[in-house]
């Protein structure tokens, strides 16, 4: 896949929902948004590379009282991600990420922030390594590096801020199974969130993948168009963790169709 340990790979991901059933902004993620590895457990070189991600959703506030008008708001996540790799032995790989965000809401008002976000720290042990399937398993943990005070009218908004003010712990699998210029990418992914700065506590998240992808042979590296299915859902937040009280417009389930190249 790479023919070069240093290169840099910009990546431009487009996420069409083929059924949501969510009733919360957790969807819109802000600081508490999910990595995926890709194709990126098949090579094992050192590199340093860049991510590019954008997410756009429409926002419909609830009503208080029958009165009360629907306010409806656009919502635009990006980031651009810095991320490494380190090999220190054939079997154990060091990944780093560091995100820059901005995120916007415009509804009543327009509202932005943009920054420094959460950077995550991996070590992947690859299980399998054979030329025609590869299984990476890994563990890592989240840093609270982005700003959490970002005020709305006031009041803190979990989910357009940089960060979560939290250290969080996740676990992944990504296995790839290729045949000829064909395969097929499969991950799973689980992150468990601890309590904010705040008392406030994201739902725990995780996402089931399968992408079919292409090998286009290119002069220096190749190219990978991929295509597929994610799976990804968010238990409840709480909105305090000392006392257990649940955030009801919080929790979402949605199945993506997703496409990329790298």
């Amino acid at each position: 896949m790479v023919k070069k340990s240093l290169f840099i790979s910009i990546v431009f991901a487009a996420i069409f929902f083929a059924s949501i059933n969510a009733h919360a902004c957790d969807v819109c993620g802000g600081g508490a948004g999910l990595n995926s590895l890709g194709l990126l457990s098949t090579s094992s070189k050192n590199f340093i590379g860049l991510n590019y991600g954008a997410a756009r959703y429409r926002t419909v506030h609830p009503q208080i009282f029958e009165t009360d008008p629907y306010i409806e708001g656009i919502s635009l996540n990006q980031k651009v991600e810095v991320m490494g790799r380190y090999k220190i032995s054939p079997r154990f790989q060091v990944l780093g990420f560091v995100p820059f965000r901005n995120n916007t809401l415009n509804d009543t008002a327009n509202y932005a922030v943009n920054g420094l976000g959460d950077a995550s720290l991996l070590l992947n042990t690859q299980l399998v390594k054979k030329p025609n399937v590869k299984w990476v398993l890994g563990a890592g943990v989240k840093l609270p590096t982005g700003r959490t005070n970002k005020k709305i009218d006031g009041l803190v908004i979990p989910n357009i801020q940089l960060g979560t003010g939290s250290t969080d712990i996740f676990i992944n699998s990504n296995l790839i199974y290729k045949k000829k210029n064909t395969g097929m990418i499969n991950e799973v992914f689980f992150k468990y969130n601890t309590p904010t700065n705040w008392d406030y506590q994201f739902g725990h998240q995780g996402y089931i993948s399968a992408m079919g992808f292409y090998s286009i042979q290119g002069i220096k590296a190749d190219i990978f168009p991929q295509l597929g299915l994610r799976y990804e859902f968010q238990t409840k937040d709480l909105e305090s963790h000392q006392y257990n009280i649940t955030s009801f417009y919080s929790g979402v389930q949605q199945l993506n169709l997703q496409a990329a190249t790298g």
